[in-house]
């Protein structure tokens, strides 16, 4: 994906990860004339939907589902035209986004409250989900989440040209995701309040070393470890922003994460899911 367009959401990617083949029972659920993948693991309530980065399939959550699933069940899937889901009309941005995660769930015949979690981009559509959907959420776990501060240079046409020559390798679908992000980001930054349930935001702060093989690529997009480490400050501060927009909110940091924390401290993620389902479940 993406070298650099993660970079600049202060992504050292973990390239060299493969995903596990998931477990789980697969569907494929119409979301109004294109059909999404879905996998189901565990069972009990509330049920864990999984939104994942930019991009990437839900094999990205490799066995973090199949973990959760000894508490409750568990949902993650491929947004339209990504992995084996079918591409969907465009504009692919959050609010639309949303709209099919909805008909997915529906389809699953899976009952709300949801606990939602957000990696990266995903962070922008569970808040547009939860925008038009306050009932369906029963609490919220963002990972290193994009937020409406970030990608300021793809509200320029500039950027956002330079931004989709980074893609041209890449799937129609990336693209058509790619170029939902700025309509994404204007739609997050004008939402009212979000629901008033259990959040926890999740911010990776592992000291910036960029690996060697990446280093002339990042010199090249102006990218040297003392900018990749004021823009993670810069991160931080629009984390903690979010989480004083959440009325039942905490704010973590993963010390030994970049940003893919759930590969890199899977028990920290696991554990704060785990403790939101059981919150819900207590009502407290």
């Amino acid at each position: 994906m993406r070298r650099f367009l993660l970079i600049a959401m202060l992504v050292l990617s973990p390239a060299g990860l493969s995903a596990a083949e998931p477990s789980g029972e697969e569907h494929l659920i119409d979301a109004g004339g294109h059909r999404l993948r879905a996998r189901v693991w565990g069972e009990g309530l509330p049920a864990v939907v999984l939104d994942s980065g930019m991009g990437e399939s839900l094999e990205t959550w490799k066995d973090l589902p199949s973990e959760i699933a000894s508490v409750t069940t568990v949902i993650a899937y491929d947004r339209a035209g990504l992995g084996e889901s079918e591409l969907g009309p465009e504009p692919r941005d959050a609010m639309a986004i949303a709209r099919d995660l909805r008909a997915l769930l529906q389809g699953l015949e899976v009952p709300p409250p949801y606990v939602l979690v957000g990696h990266s981009l995903g962070g922008l559509h569970i808040r547009a989900f939860a925008a038009l959907y306050p009932e369906d959420v029963a609490a919220f776990v963002f990972i290193d989440p994009t937020t409406e501060g970030m990608h300021e240079s793809l509200k320029t046409e500039e950027g956002r040209a330079d931004a989709m020559r980074q893609l041209e390798g890449d799937t129609e679908g990336v693209k058509a995701e790619a170029r939902g992000i700025p309509s994404s980001l204007e739609q997050i930054a004008k939402l009212g309040a979000p629901p008033d349930v259990p959040a926890v935001v999740v911010t990776a702060m592992a000291p910036v070393s960029i690996p060697e093989e990446y280093r002339q690529e990042a010199a090249a997009a102006g990218m040297t470890e003392e900018r990749i480490r004021a823009l993670q400050q810069r991160k931080f501060q629009l984390h903690s922003h979010l989480v004083s927009e959440l009325p039942q909110s905490e704010h973590l940091v993963a010390e030994r994460a970049n940003h893919y924390i759930h590969y890199d401290e899977p028990e920290l993620i696991l554990g704060e899911i785990e403790r939101l389902v059981a919150r819900v479940r207590s009502g407290t």
